[in-house]
């Protein structure tokens, strides 16, 4: 089964001038992995000073994200082997659908 890989971030790193840089400050404050399938499917709720996450696809699929999501094929949509940032709130989680 394909699995979906999300790491949850509070910062975003710098560089050595002190500039920010388009990835997550490591480590992370949390990392979760959902099974893709036929039907949605929840991550844990996210850690409350989580401000965005990094999520990869093994497999092509839908997500949702808020309170209490249910992911649908018609929602945004991964190929497989994809990675993506979402800026979120902590508290929500996130819903996945092959």
């Amino acid at each position: 089964m394909a699995v979906l890989n999300i790491t949850e971030y509070s910062h975003l790193a710098r560089d050595g001038s002190g500039a920010l840089i388009p990835a997550g400050l490591e480590p992370g404050l949390d990392e979760q992995s959902l099974t893709i399938g036929g039907s949605s499917i929840q991550s844990a709720a996210f850690n409350a000073n989580t401000k965005f996450i990094y999520v990869f696809a093994q497999d092509a699929c839908a997500l949702a994200i808020g309170v209490n999501p249910t992911a649908v094929a018609t929602h945004k949509r991964m190929a497989a082997g994809q990675g993506l940032w979402f800026g979120v709130f902590g508290g929500h989680k996130l819903a996945v659908i092959n």
